[in-house]
């Protein structure tokens, strides 16, 4: 096969014709073209294309698991929004369930979510006068503290009870095990 001077390629995809015929027509034209040597053609039929089994996927993903959270006091419902909206603001979606998560396993052992969030040195944000909660990212906190109180859960994050940024290395986490890494945070649950 020659090439012009002017090194043109040209790819053809026949993977989309529907019969031999045209295969040999779309032959038969592409040979003129090298005999020519004008362009350098190649035939290129597309490969099979396999779907991945969703089943070698081992990270953490959502689920619904039915179970519904009623919140009797709108201020717990703020407590569990204000956290995630603090610990994960900026987070994707997944990261955010997760704290809701962590908030809802913590909240189950001292009778609420407010008592969880504002218990000593347990989020670090309640150490510190904070901005109120504002913008898009609150929006996004307040859906996620719904989603989560209508049942999506994160998978293997049922017993988790600690989070820590990846950027730091607290002493607690020596005596944990680290259950999933999801977005800035690595998450623990007590052993």
């Amino acid at each position: 096969m020659k090439t012009s001077d002017y090194g043109i390629i040209i790819v053809l995809s026949v993977g989309l014709l529907a019969n031999s015929i045209a295969d040999i027509r779309l032959e038969k034209i592409v040979s003129k073209l090298e005999k020519r040597g004008e362009v350098e053609v190649f035939l290129e039929k597309p490969t099979e294309v396999k779907p991945v089994p969703t089943n070698t996927y081992k990270g953490p993903r959502l689920y619904n698991n039915k179970t519904k959270i009623v919140f009797h006091d709108s201020k717990e419902f703020t407590c569990l929004a204000e956290n995630i909206y603090y610990e994960s603001r900026g987070e994707p979606y997944i990261g955010k369930i997760s704290v809701a998560q962590v908030t809802y396993n913590r909240a189950e052992k001292v009778g609420s979510f407010c008592d969880a969030v504002h218990a000593p040195s347990q989020f670090s944000w309640t150490l510190n006068t904070q901005e109120k909660p504002h913008g898009r990212e609150w929006e996004a906190s307040k859906h996620a503290a719904k989603m989560f109180a209508n049942g999506v859960r994160v998978k293997n994050l049922e017993h988790t009870d600690h989070y820590h940024a990846n950027y730091v290395d607290p002493y607690w986490n020596v005596n944990m095990k680290r259950t999933a890494i999801i977005g800035a945070h690595q998450f623990y649950a007590s052993r």
